[in-house]
């Protein structure tokens, strides 16, 4: 006789127990993945699908979905970030892919020349905003205010700063801690020999990873405040990172990486750029560097339409389409190494990663590294039309295949990655990396708006050939 399934019957009772049981322990064991309340009333009544990006309203309604498990790369994502700058491009991960037209890259993101006007209401409807909320600091701490603690760097709290000042919008105390990390940065923290930034709040130290996280800030805060001095501040600490980073022929290990940064530099005494620090071209730094520049282009192309004018100073000039200006060929000649550096075919991958340092045969395929760079190839192809980005668009879409490949489908891991708390170790970190995960929302998000402006293939239009080296 069939079991009864009747809402009153014992089998019925101990089925929903058992399940509860089941669900129970699942939450006990995985309470990162959680979905918040609202989100279970999603269950139930399903909302309308995220809007597009505007990118995709003209050429492309619908656009394309991600080759890898997203809900399981973002939940990796949230659940290893510990430190400020994990928590920074994680918040900027979230808005590129939830509210895109909130994002620097959005087609009308300065309504009015402002940064966006938000009410509470709008505030906590922005998963961004909402996950970056908690981990600010509103209080005013002594003697270096700062968003966060940024274990021992000012830099990289900034790299919230984004996020602050959207919350500023509808919650005043958010508006002061961005002032407050603002003011630390360019009155209280150390200065290298040539007037760049230090990514360290004690010793003069430049590091790649910080164009990512202090002149994005610089340019957003110049709208914010309606300072274009800061916008030309932004574009100058680029340029002066570059300056102490650049690689060039003498460093570089392939003639066509001269242009890519070494990772770091500590001051020396009597004014030397100094050589200590760590001199290899690593792709996860030339990644940040190149994205931190591709934001702050995209800042001063949408604020004053006259991005031109800006970098060079206020001097007019006749052709805006000059190639030759500062942030695009810096972010040119790290994607050039990128394209042609020797690239490794991870054992079982599907095709070839950057090198953990790209021009260095002795290091192996790195997954966080390549997603990032192929953001940025993405990025720019849409940033900078004028300009044929074929060659860069091609390579990254060969790599973000790659990347793809390289997501455990039932975990949401990427691997191989590099360990970055020990960027010596040249075996592929066994851990999940929280920024890595990040990285691949960004190449995602980045690929999603290139293709909706019709700049870049679509996934059923990627070949994967292999690459030639």
């Amino acid at each position: 006789m069939a079991p009864s399934f009747s809402p009153h019957s014992s089998y019925t009772r101990t089925l929903l127990l058992s399940t509860l049981i089941l669900l129970a322990s699942w939450i006990f064991l995985h309470p990162e993945c959680l979905p918040n309340p609202q989100s279970i009333i999603h269950v139930f009544h399903p909302p309308r699908p995220p809007s597009p990006s505007p990118l995709c309203t003209t050429s492309t309604p619908n656009p394309p979905s991600p080759t890898f498990n997203l809900t399981a790369v973002l939940c990796i994502a949230k659940s290893r970030a510990s430190h400020s700058w994990e928590h920074g491009v994680l918040a900027e991960a979230l808005l590129e892919l939830h509210n895109p037209e909130l994002s620097v890259f959005g087609m009308h993101v300065f309504p009015g020349r402002s940064i966006p006007r938000l009410s509470s209401k709008d505030v906590s409807a922005i998963p961004a905003l909402a996950y970056a909320a908690p981990l600010i600091s509103t209080t005013e701490q002594q003697p270096q205010p700062i968003l966060i603690d940024g274990d021992g760097s000012n830099s990289d709290p900034a790299s919230l700063g984004v996020s602050s000042w959207l919350l500023g919008q509808a919650h005043p105390e958010y508006r002061l801690a961005a002032s407050r990390q603002l003011d630390t940065l360019l009155h209280s923290t150390p200065r290298f020999s040539n007037g760049a930034i230090s990514h360290r709040a004690r010793t003069a130290e430049v590091w790649g990873d910080s164009v990512y996280m202090v002149p994005p800030f610089l340019a957003y805060s110049a709208v914010a405040t309606q300072n274009t001095s800061l916008l030309r501040e932004a574009v100058r600490q680029c340029e002066l990172h570059r300056e102490v980073l650049r690689a060039g022929e003498s460093k570089a290990k392939v003639a066509s990486c001269d242009g890519a940064w070494r990772h770091f530099v500590v001051g020396l005494e009597g004014g030397d750029f100094g050589m200590e620090g760590n001199p290899g071209l690593w792709s996860t730094s030339n990644g940040w560097a190149a994205a931190g520049m591709v934001r702050v282009l995209a800042t001063l192309k949408q604020w004053t339409n006259e991005v031109y004018d800006v970098w060079d100073n206020g001097n007019d000039r006749d052709d805006e389409d000059d190639e030759k200006t500062s942030l695009v060929n810096a972010i040119v000649e790290i994607l050039d190494c990128a394209v042609a550096a020797p690239a490794e075919v991870p054992f079982g991958g599907s095709g070839p990663l950057l090198r953990n340092h790209m021009d260095d045969e002795e290091w192996f395929g790195e997954a966080a590294g390549t997603a990032l760079l192929a953001s940025v190839a993405y990025r720019m192809a849409v940033l900078i039309p004028e300009l044929d980005w074929t060659r860069y668009t091609a390579w990254a879409d060969r790599s973000r295949m790659v990347v793809a490949s390289c997501v455990d489908e039932r975990t949401g891991v990427i691997a191989p990655v590099v360990k970055w708390s020990d960027w010596r170790d040249k075996n592929p970190w066994d851990e999940a990396s929280s920024e890595a995960q990040s990285f691949a929302i960004l190449m995602y998000t980045a690929h999603r708006d290139c293709a909706c402006a019709g700049k870049c293939n679509e996934n059923e239009d990627v070949h994967r050939p292999s690459i030639a080296i």
